[in-house]
């Protein structure tokens, strides 16, 4: 006899069964692993369908949520200086790890022509790049900065507007509710996409190409621990926050974002999880969120 209750996986333990069941197919089935590829593609491009409109209806909700632009400004600044010592941390970890371990020792390597001919846009070509002539086109283009200044302008419009601007927002608070419900039926599907991407990539890699990259992967994986399990604790602690609630409710976060290595892509689940889980207002969840999707890239950090 059973007591009556359902027995029901969390979203974080589903992901987690699928990336295990991954790695194992991968390995167990060799080659024709390979023909779940098409399955991660469409779970990768139902998740760039949803980020962009997430990105722009998130950003214009947060920014009309704090109708006070004093406040929208000590957020960003806070958010940004929060960001810097992020990125910071894991840098230098990074390369404290690599002196330590010798990443790189013994190994020369030599420029190409291409390389050398390649040039880099200034400061002031990608400072211009960021503000968009025609907003359409960086949607088009999935171009995710520009989309975000523009969105900032947008939000800050509607509050300026007044009235006049009640009902836009009143249509964008529709708009959220509408577009995190589609969410939620891209996320349905997130066990079996990364189940699909992580046999395909184990698959497709095998033990040879980890064997190579063994002592690179795991300099990297050891820095993303300790700036994850000490850096951002030690944050947490400053902040009055317990360590291990917090990482255990954004373990579904993590996990997504290390099955599809891509901080656009996580963005969406990142959201609800910070909203749902953590009780994070929605103006600045909205607010913060897509511009550290963009501009806080520790794992880049890390990886540099």
């Amino acid at each position: 006899m059973t007591n009556g209750k359902t027995f029901s996986l969390q979203m974080w333990q589903k992901i987690l069964i699928g990336l295990i069941l991954g790695i194992v197919a991968g390995f167990v089935v060799g080659e024709h692993a390979k023909l779940l590829k098409p399955i991660g593609d469409i779970f990768i491009t139902l998740i760039r369908m949803v980020v962009m409109p997430v990105i722009f209806v998130s950003l214009v909700c947060g920014v009309t949520a704090m109708k006070d632009l004093r406040k929208m400004g000590r957020v960003a600044g806070k958010t940004l200086l929060l960001y810097g010592v992020t990125m910071a941390l894991a840098g230098t970890m990074s390369m404290l790890l690599a002196g330590a371990f010798g990443i790189g020792h013994g190994l020369n390597y030599v420029v190409s022509g291409a390389e050398q001919a390649a040039t880099h846009p200034s400061m002031l070509e990608t400072l211009m790049r960021i503000f968009p002539a025609n907003p359409f086109k960086a949607f088009a283009d999935g171009d995710v900065l520009p989309i975000i200044v523009f969105a900032l302008f947008f939000g800050v419009a509607i509050n300026l507007a007044g009235d006049a601007g009640e009902p836009v927002k009143r249509f964008f608070d529709s708009l959220n509710h509408v577009v995190f419900k589609l969410i939620n039926m891209v996320l349905a599907f997130a066990p079996y996409g990364v189940f699909a991407l992580m046999a395909y990539v184990t698959a497709d890699n095998g033990f040879v190409v980890l064997e190579q990259l063994a002592a690179l992967v795991g300099t990297i994986w050891l820095s993303c621990i300790l700036v994850l399990t000490v850096g951002y604790s030690a944050l947490l602690i400053l902040a009055g926050l317990k360590p291990w609630p917090f990482l255990k409710k954004m373990l579904p976060v993590q996990l997504f974002a290390f099955s599809t290595t891509s901080s656009n892509a996580t963005l969406p689940l990142n959201i609800k999880t910070a909203e749902t889980q953590m009780g994070v207002h929605n103006s600045i969840a909205s607010f913060v969120l897509p511009l550290g999707a963009t501009v806080n890239m520790n794992g880049l950090a890390t990886y540099l």
